[in-house]
């Protein structure tokens, strides 16, 4: 009895840890993409701006 309610108990733990690793991988997922368009949108300003001064 107590074997199964432990088998249970790993198998519920499990799937919520899973749950979790699912929602952090999206979140970081997410993060890296925002670095990415800052990232470059700093890089196409610092472009456009070498690119219009004068000698």
């Amino acid at each position: 009895m107590s074997e199964k309610k432990d088998n249970f108990v790993e198998k519920q733990t499990l799937e919520e840890l899973r749950k979790l690793k699912r929602e952090n991988r999206r979140r970081r997922g997410m993060l890296f993409i925002a670095a990415l368009q800052i990232t470059s949108l700093i890089a196409f300003y610092y472009l456009g701006r070498s690119s219009h001064q004068k000698d």
